[in-house]
């Protein structure tokens, strides 16, 4: 495999990552969306426990 045929596979992965990425991105604002998480309430504190223990663990 050449350097120009190396190159068109590395930007086919990464659009294709980026495809995914985007996805993933939305599935995660629509379930945030759905729990209410992005509430600001100050007597809820459940809802920012589960943000903060789900941001925490997201990007591992």
């Amino acid at each position: 495999m050449n350097d120009l045929e190396q190159l068109k596979t590395i930007d086919e992965r990464l659009a294709e990552v980026e495809r995914i990425s985007n996805f993933l991105h939305e599935r995660r604002r629509e379930i945030i969306n759905r729990l209410d998480l992005n509430k600001h309430d100050s007597n809820v504190h459940d809802s920012n426990v589960v943000v903060s223990s789900f941001l925490s663990t997201s990007y591992r």
